[in-house]
């Protein structure tokens, strides 16, 4: 009797323990991604800027965000560059942080095949694996809101486009910062 409450009693414990290390391993993982999904958002939505900056070239804005960006993340050679695809210019814009400006330069091929990927608006993503890039797709101010409407009666959704496209800002992610420092970092 008491051999059988003994491997009873441990086989509960030995399943509660089972247990808890499998919610702990949960909430690691989870904790884990949040801290890489900060990390790279910090990255991605410090740089959405005014769209009228692209359209007159003024980098005085994206210049302060790159320095504050710079300033306050623990990984400041993550970004190993930036790259802006205008929808109406010829040639990409290479961003030369000595000069604080993006200017036409030469582009890799590898980058260049992402204008074909982005020419799709169906198939545009956020972040391209084969590249280390980040997409942030640059819009047309809208128009400001004139009225609001609310309506009580069930039906058909409001549909909502989304404001004109004028280009992308591809931020080209070092790998190996991620793969060498901030994952070893987090784990």
């Amino acid at each position: 009797l008491f051999l059988g409450l003994q491997y009873n009693w441990l086989r509960q414990a030995g399943e509660a323990e089972r247990e808890r290390m499998h919610r702990r391993a949960d909430a690691d993982a989870r904790n884990f991604a949040d801290d890489l999904n900060r990390e790279v958002q910090a990255a991605l939505f410090n740089f959405q800027t005014d769209p009228a900056s692209w359209a007159r070239s003024d980098w005085a804005e994206f210049n302060e965000r790159y320095a504050y960006w710079k300033g306050n993340t623990q990984y400041p050679d993550l970004i190993r560059g930036f790259v802006f695809f205008g929808k109406d210019s010829a040639r990409p814009l290479r961003y030369d942080a000595a000069i604080g400006a993006f200017t036409v330069a030469e582009i890799p091929s590898n980058i260049i095949s992402l204008v074909s990927k982005l020419k799709d608006p169906a198939n545009v993503k956020t972040f391209y694996d084969d590249e280390f890039a980040l997409v942030l797709p640059i819009h047309k101010p809208e128009r400001a809101v004139e009225n609001i409407l609310i309506r009580r009666s069930a039906g058909e959704p409001v549909k909502f486009d989304m404001p004109a496209n004028i280009g992308f800002l591809v931020i080209l992610l070092d790998k190996d910062v991620v793969t060498g420092r901030i994952l070893p970092d987090l784990i």
